[in-house]
């Protein structure tokens, strides 16, 4: 994730809530950004690993870091997965990959973590990794931006 997201999603997260109507929604809209600024912050990492992985193969230590975030981001993305949903562009490919691997569809964001392991996920030559990283991405900007939106409109 680049320094100006990483600014700007900073900068949402420390806007005044003094004049907000209806204290438990921005309270909720609040605790969704939380977790999604750490979601998006891990999930980044995680593609980062993947994409360099998958170009200059696995190094010492790459196997276990890709382990650790996986289970984090699988925790994490069941609270965030109907909204993330939401914003996501579908490709049957994401769903064909957990057909394959699990026997059940996998959306963009599920698919990137399906493989048990690092060195399985190189080995499989996913060549639509780019565009699907991209596509989770923009549903991840998407859904800060409504947020941003909800606390800013203080509805």
């Amino acid at each position: 994730m680049d320094h100006a997201l990483r600014e700007l999603l900073a900068q949402w997260f420390n806007s005044d809530s003094a004049d907000f109507q209806g204290a438990d929604e921005f309270h909720q809209a609040r605790k969704t950004q939380t977790k999604l600024i750490s979601f998006s912050l891990r999930f980044s990492e995680f593609s980062e690993l993947l994409l360099n992985s998958q170009r200059y193969g696995t190094t010492n230590g790459t196997e276990a870091q890709y382990v650790s975030l996986k289970q984090q981001l699988i925790s994490s993305y069941q609270d965030l997965r109907p909204f993330l949903l939401a914003y996501l562009r579908f490709d049957l490919e994401d769903e064909r990959i957990g057909l394959r691997t699990l026997g059940i569809g996998t959306d963009a964001f599920e698919a990137s973590w399906v493989t048990d392991s690092l060195k399985s996920f190189v080995e499989s030559d996913d060549v639509f990794l780019r565009d699907r990283v991209a596509r989770a991405n923009d549903a991840i900007n998407d859904y800060t931006e409504h947020l941003h939106c909800l606390l800013e409109t203080r509805v």
